[in-house]
């Protein structure tokens, strides 16, 4: 985990998931303290994922676990997918526009995530390519995920 994090807390949460995250937030990856990713592109097997990351801040992924994780045993648990629908309206509304803030900022974000470790513990960090960008908002504004071979061929 990133520096000051608590290590009682997952190192990702994911918010959507489908064999692996989807989307989410994750902390103490490389340099990042921690960061929102979402996924963009996937292979035929679904297990190598690209996605696109953008950083936040560590006390943000911090709360958001506290919130969520509340009332789960968290005991050597390193990725959390959370049941929102257990938490109060007021924590779901929260947590629901925090996300999609994060989910806003990705659009814009700068790299790119490749890995095939579900709970993102290790994986390439991509300065993405200008070329890229458009792709990645029409990606997220329409949840399809794509051929990861088209992808890997522009990096």
């Amino acid at each position: 985990m990133g520096k000051g994090m608590d290590n009682s807390l997952p190192s990702v949460i994911a918010v959507d998931y489908y064999d692996g995250a989807i989307s989410g937030v994750a902390a103490g990856f490389q340099e990042m303290e921690a960061f929102y990713f979402h996924l963009v592109a996937w292979d035929e097997a679904q297990d190598e994922r690209l996605f696109v990351v953008v950083g936040i801040e560590g006390w943000q992924f911090a709360e958001l676990a506290e919130v969520m994780s509340a009332g789960v045993n968290l005991a050597g648990r390193r990725v959390l997918i959370p049941d929102v629908t257990l938490l109060a309206d007021c924590a779901q509304l929260r947590i629901n526009e925090t996300i999609e803030g994060f989910k806003l900022r990705a659009v814009e974000g700068k790299r790119l995530l490749l890995t095939d470790d579900t709970e993102l513990r290790s994986g390439a960090i991509f300065e993405m390519p200008e070329a890229l960008a458009t792709q990645v908002v029409s990606v997220i504004a329409t949840g399809r995920k794509e051929s990861l071979a088209w992808w890997k061929a522009q990096l």
